[in-house]
This record gives structure tokens, sequence and C-alpha cells, in this order.
């Protein structure tokens, strides 16, 4: 603070836009710097894969195909069986079952579920089913009770929605900091150059 010789009194600089001036920018500095959030993000994203087998199945035997499916996968396919021996009926069933449901079924328990079963599987049919939980599926040609070989295949497309974590960076906060500094350097630059305020002493 000067005084002139008429008792006049002259600040130099302006102490409030100064001061607040300074701790906008310190302010903005520090947001801009440490202002940026990473995070783990949740990101569906749906798969569609198909597969195919074929094999030959022996006289009262069966066979199965194992596959592991996500839970709530749409499953559809189909299937044939065609008889080797012509003029046999065609006595073998076609079955889905879950891996506990399957061990059920191959120890012949009472009360098995199936997701799919078709008696006397036709020479081609088809099939759907939506899984309820990740598991081991098994697709199941049975033939045990049939006195002739069969060739079949089977050929499955399956669809389910897959999530995965991906990294990202938030600058938000650091895009407003960076707002704010520039805000207070305004102030602070009108704070000093403003023209010095004369007043009465």
């Amino acid at each position: 603070m000067a005084t002139s010789e008429y008792g006049l009194s002259v600040s130099r600089v302006r102490i409030g836009p100064t001061v607040a001036g300074a701790i906008l920018v310190l302010l903005g500095v520090l947001g801009t710097q440490y202002g940026t959030q990473t995070y783990f993000k949740d990101v569906p994203t749906n798969i569609v894969d198909t597969f195919q087998v074929g094999v030959d199945v022996k006289e009262r035997d069966f066979w199965f195909h194992s596959f592991r499916f996500e839970g709530a996968t749409i499953v559809a396919g189909n299937g044939t069986a065609s008889i080797v021996d012509y003029g046999k009926s065609n006595d073998m069933n076609f079955l889905v079952l879950d891996s506990m449901n399957f061990e059920g079924w191959k120890s012949r328990q009472p009360g098995v579920k199936y997701l799919v079963e078709i008696g006397q599987a036709p020479t081609r049919f088809d099939f759907s089913f939506t899984t309820a939980k990740n598991d081991t599926y098994y697709f199941v040609f049975d033939n045990y009770y049939s006195t002739v070989r069969r060739e079949v295949s089977l050929a499955v497309r399956y669809q389910y929605v897959k999530i995965t974590k991906e990294l990202r960076t938030d600058y938000t906060l650091a895009y407003g900091a960076a707002g704010l500094a520039i805000v207070g350097a305004i102030v602070l630059t009108y704070g000093v150059l403003k023209k010095p305020e004369i007043r009465w002493a």
C-alpha cells in the first residue's frame, strides 16, 4: 500500500481477484493432474458359433458328444440317424442332458430330466433348447435297445452373450479442472493488471 503526500492510498493490485484467481488456477492444475479416473466396464458381446460331428454307433450301444456351454446359451441344431441295414426299424433315441442328469441316465436312475428327448428319432430331426447354467451338456444317440448299427451326425449352432471387462478412462473431471484453471488465469490476470485504485486515505 503506497500513500501519496496528499493523503491518497494506492492499491497496487486487486487483492480479491488475485487471490481467487490463484486458488482457481491451483485447483485446476491439481484437478487436471489427478482428475482422470480409470475403471473397468462390462461390455457384452454376442457370440455365435457352430460345430459338427459324425460317427457310427454300434448296436446295443450309445454314443455322446459333450460340449460346455455358458448359461443362457440358445442352442439349435439337427441330427441324422441313418439305418445301415435297410429294412430295419429306426428305434434309436436322441437325448440332450446336463452333466448331473447325464450321470443319472447312464446309471439308469429314475427322475432324469431331459433338455431334449426324441424317441425313435427319424432319419432327420431338429431340436432346440436354452441352457440354464454354465455346464457341460451331452448330446446322446441312444442305440442301446437296437440290434442294428446306425450312422449318425450332429450339427449345432449356438449363441450367447459374453461379458468382458474393458479398461476405460474418464477425463470428465480433468476437462472440468482445465476449464477451471483457465477461468482462474483470467481472474488472476485481471487482479494483477487492472489499473490500481486510488482511494482517499
